[in-house]
């Protein structure tokens, strides 16, 4: 099984320390076989999607605010319950209800 982490302030420059410190360990080997680099927090909505097509990342996983983050989030745990389907494009209430109900 994969493990895919996302990383928080990754820099377009890969010198950066860190991206250095955490997306280049990452994507070499022996953890490139164990992880993929999924989403990206990022403190510049404007500098988002660059960063994200730096580190290979959909722009959509390219997430400047914690509110952005955090549906991601709630999402990809809504996902993972056996017998769970939202057509929803973002969580919507119901889901969230659910969720803090199991």
């Amino acid at each position: 099984m994969n493990i895919r982490p996302g990383v928080i302030s990754p820099a377009v420059d890969r010198s950066a320390w860190t991206t250095a410190a955490h997306v280049g360990p990452l994507r070499a080997s022996p953890l490139l076989e164990k992880y993929s680099v999924i989403a990206l927090a990022i403190s510049s909505r404007h500098s988002a999607p660059k960063t994200a097509g730096a580190h290979g990342v959909p722009k959509n996983k390219a997430y400047s605010s914690a509110e952005d983050t955090t549906n991601d989030l709630i999402q990809t745990c809504l996902r993972s319950l056996p017998g769970f389907i939202c057509t929803s494009s973002s969580p919507c209430l119901l889901c969230t209800r659910r969720m803090m109900s199991w």
